[in-house]
């Protein structure tokens, strides 16, 4: 493409490395990423147009055998066996409904069945102990019989502290699955460090357009690769139209951007002591809502008979 070496040597650091993925990060963040022009990264995306084949097949040929990862939760892995490969699952909610320790239980879970685990931690709430506990409690379950330090290698975390970070590794993304073969990758949470680097209705048009962007790798990167990758989502109170603050009503932050380009959603609430797994849009799933409890073993599905004796005692 007449490239200058350099910046062909950066772009492979980057794990950009065909001219779909130059079309496909645009201009204005190959500007930022190359240190060049605005003008100079316009030319670059031309001409990467030039070697670009855009090839069209019928639906019979995109048929493929999804693989999938158990959940814990029983009830919710009766239909199709658990979470489907080459997808973005949000897990939304407010604080303490169990988001993380969901998703830790999920890391858990890969790491005993071989796979590696990325994790993107924003908010500090990862905690080696945490892991390790649950780790331990989930091996003897299923009379795991290997090492266990070695599988807790097979777990890589980062630590982000500003949405710059993330956009940073939603584009390097592919590069890290490649260097360490993990393929269940976890965000949590994905929108905290947008809420406070993008501040009021004046730069909320901008957040939303990078939020757009990472979601579009993420889940580019999801199918290229057949990645499971998680997030985890804050909420904000719902303004009746009479002007009242519903504390009940919550709305995932991200609006439309993450609700269309996230592939599963779920919803995790809190009431009283109980908490709820609830599914809230799944195109190919019925509604349900499945009963949990946290233990030293992570999360666990909660029986409804288990509920209701709970509520008679």
């Amino acid at each position: 493409m007449g490239l200058r070496v350099d910046l062909i040597d950066k772009l492979k650091k980057l794990g950009i490395q065909t001219s779909e993925d130059i079309i496909y990060i645009g201009d204005k963040v190959l500007s930022n990423l190359l240190g060049i022009s605005r003008e100079k990264a316009m030319e670059i995306v031309k001409e990467a147009y030039k070697y670009y084949q855009l090839e069209l097949k019928p639906i019979t040929e995109i048929k493929e055998k999804i693989e999938v990862l158990p959940s814990p939760f029983p009830s919710y892995n009766r239909f199709f066996g658990g979470f489907r490969g080459k997808r973005i699952y949000e897990f939304y909610g407010k604080f303490g409904s169990g988001k993380t320790n969901l998703m830790i239980t999920i890391a858990v879970d890969s790491l005993l069945k071989g796979f590696k685990v990325i994790w993107f931690d924003s908010e500090g709430t990862l905690s080696y102990d945490r892991v390790f506990k649950v780790l331990i409690e989930r091996a003897k379950r299923i009379d795991f019989k290997g090492d266990i330090n070695q599988v807790l290698n097979n777990f890589f975390v980062k630590r982000i502290g500003h949405s710059d970070e993330i956009i940073f590794a939603s584009i390097r993304l592919g590069s890290f699955v490649r260097s360490t073969g993990a393929r269940v990758i976890f965000f949590d949470s994905l929108t905290a460090p947008f809420r406070s680097d993008y501040m009021g209705m004046g730069e909320l048009a901008e957040r939303q357009s990078t939020l757009g962007y990472v979601m579009r790798n993420l889940l580019r990167c999801a199918e290229i690769f057949n990645l499971w990758i998680f997030f985890s989502n804050q909420v904000v109170s719902v303004i009746s139209p009479t002007g009242n603050i519903s504390h009940e009503a919550v709305s995932p932050i991200g609006g439309n951007v993450l609700q269309h380009l996230a592939s599963e959603i779920y919803y995790l609430r809190k009431k009283g002591n109980k908490r709820y797994f609830s599914v809230k849009d799944v195109p190919d799933l019925p509604e349900l809502e499945i009963p949990f409890k946290i233990t030293e073993a992570g999360v666990e599905e909660v029986s409804y008979r288990e509920e209701e004796e709970e509520e008679s005692e």
